[in-house]
């Protein structure tokens, strides 16, 4: 094995992880100024990656080769449990390449739940009605709009 070919080491690991956190907590941050990475700020009661105060969601950001979708996903539902919150997503880097994609390039999971939410907003934008969803709103009520927004 070369040198260049080697598996990188905890630090350089570390360091791929937290360069795709800054990526994403960056892009998060065109939604919400105040949208921040959380470190190590709470031990053992992980509150995910990213912190939006305005997205009321947890954000964790994942930069490996191999994924398990399921354990990833238990993992962000107890961070959100821990902060509080109802909602979480996973942001998977998309690794072919050596370089960071671009955002749309990267893989986005979401519970049900969430995602629902997010296609009845999704139809109510596109029909033209303005979005404008308190926090708690059921996914019932978009659905109620979006299908008097279509008649």
């Amino acid at each position: 094995m070369t040198r260049n070919s080697r598996p990188p080491n905890g630090r350089a690991s570390k360091d791929k992880g937290y360069a795709f956190e800054v990526h994403v907590k960056d892009l998060i941050r065109t939604i919400d100024p105040e949208a921040a990475r959380n470190g190590t700020l709470y031990g053992p009661a992980d509150r995910g990656d990213i912190d939006s105060p305005l997205l009321d969601l947890v954000i964790q950001a994942k930069n490996t080769k191999a994924i398990s979708l399921l354990n990833v996903a238990d993992a962000a539902s107890a961070q959100a449990r821990n902060a509080g919150r109802a909602d979480w997503i996973v942001v998977h880097r998309y690794r072919r390449g050596d370089s960071y994609a671009p955002h749309e390039r990267n893989l986005w999971t979401v519970e049900e739940a969430f995602a629902r939410r997010l296609l009845a907003l999704y139809g109510l934008s596109q029909s033209g009605v303005m979005v404008l969803a308190p926090r708690g709103r059921d996914l019932t009520e978009a659905e109620r709009e979006l299908a008097a927004a279509r008649s």
